[in-house]
C-alpha cells in the first residue's frame, strides 16, 4: 500500500530473481485497516496515507541509489 510491492520488485529484479505471476493465487487485502486506525476526517486519513507514501518512495529511491 505504501511502496511495498514496488520495494520488492526492485530488490528482486537487483538480485536477478525471477517473478512469477500465478492467477490463482489469492491474497486477501484488509482494504484499509491501517488508514481506518487513524482517527479524525478525511483530511487527517489523506495526511496520513500520503506521509506513508511519502516515506515508501522514499526508501525505494534510497535502494535506487546504491
Amino acid at each position: 500500500m505504501y511502496g511495498e510491492e514496488d520495494i520488492l520488485s526492485y530488490q528482486c529484479n537487483v538480485k536477478g530473481y525471477k517473478i512469477l505471476y500465478t492467477p490463482e493465487l489469492k491474497i486477501i487485502h484488509l482494504d484499509g485497516v491501517s488508514t481506518k486506525k487513524t482517527t479524525g476526517n478525511n483530511l487527517q486519513k489523506n495526511i496520513f496515507y500520503y506521509s506513508h507514501a511519502v516515506k515508501g518512495l522514499k526508501i525505494l529511491l534510497s535502494l535506487m541509489d546504491k
